[in-house]
């Protein structure tokens, strides 16, 4: 099966360093990024299979992010939402992001891993 390329959007740098780490252990390429404009510029130069991105960042938000991307770089992304915000899924649905998958902070890798595989449609062997 090839490699998929992600993109990890958070303004908190410790947070897609982890994340970073977590799923390059996985066997992904992890593109990280710490703005919603950051991100912007890393889709215009790469194709990525999925995006993992926080709701609440400075700027430009999560919200705007998901609807941006889908709107000029990839219609059909598949979204994993990593959000500390309880119950973000009437503001997802309130934009037109129905389909996005949630996790809220804090997570476990092996949640994180099986919710990322699911979006991806690889067999989760855990």
């Amino acid at each position: 099966m090839p490699v998929k390329r992600l993109l990890v959007v958070d303004d908190e740098k410790d947070i897609v360093t982890l994340l970073q780490l977590l799923l390059e252990r996985e066997g992904y390429i992890v593109d990280i990024a710490t703005s919603a404009y950051d991100a912007l510029e890393r889709a215009h130069d790469h194709r990525y299979e999925m995006l993992v991105t926080d709701l609440m960042m400075p700027g430009m938000d999560g919200f705007q992010l998901i609807k941006k991307l889908r709107q000029y770089y990839a219609t059909n992304i598949p979204v994993l939402v990593v959000t500390a915000i309880k119950d973000p899924r009437p503001k997802l649905d309130a934009v037109g992001l129905h389909d996005a998958d949630i996790l809220e902070k804090p997570f476990v890798r092996k949640t994180l891993v099986a919710a990322i595989k699911k979006l991806v449609g690889e067999p989760n062997s855990a």
